[in-house]
């Protein structure tokens, strides 16, 4: 997702990869678009 130039493009693979990632390091991505989406820390054990 990284660009020299211009706008950076983001495919829904990539997407989909940084969400996982951020999930497995405890990050929950909670609520939607009409209602406000958020994103809860949990610590990991």
């Amino acid at each position: 997702m990284e660009t020299a130039e211009g706008f950076a493009v983001a495919t829904k693979a990539n997407l989909s990869l940084v969400q996982r990632t951020f999930e497995e390091a405890g990050i929950e991505f909670v609520g939607s678009i009409g209602e406000g989406p958020g994103v809860r820390l949990w610590k990991q054990s």
